[in-house]
């Protein structure tokens, strides 16, 4: 299945901090450490190992690559920054119970 292997390749990765593949809807939710990557070096990972194929889209539409790659990159830094103002709202003692 086409989701597991997704999830097998990226579980494994460098700065790939989860993998969530819902067959039902046929999504993957990939997140990842920004410092380390960003959403075009991952599609172009999976397209590398023939798991998805970018051509056609850069190619009918660079346009919409370019403001999907923003558009995911901008859900990761939302969801950090969220992330880290709930762990930083509950003052010190929280946020050492929530390190250790």
């Amino acid at each position: 299945m086409l989701g597991n292997q997704i999830e097998e390749l990226l579980a494994n990765t460098w700065g790939i901090t989860g993998v969530c593949v819902r067959t039902t809807t046929g999504s993957v939710i990939i997140t990842y450490d920004p410092q380390i990557l960003n959403a075009k070096r991952i599609l172009n990972f999976l397209a590398e190992h023939g798991l998805i194929e970018m051509t056609n889209l850069a190619a009918a539409h660079p346009s919409l690559q370019t403001a999907v790659y923003r558009a995911t990159e901008v859900i990761i830094r939302e969801a950090l920054s969220l992330a880290a103002g709930r762990l930083l709202s509950g003052g010190t003692s929280s946020i050492l119970s929530n390190l250790l």
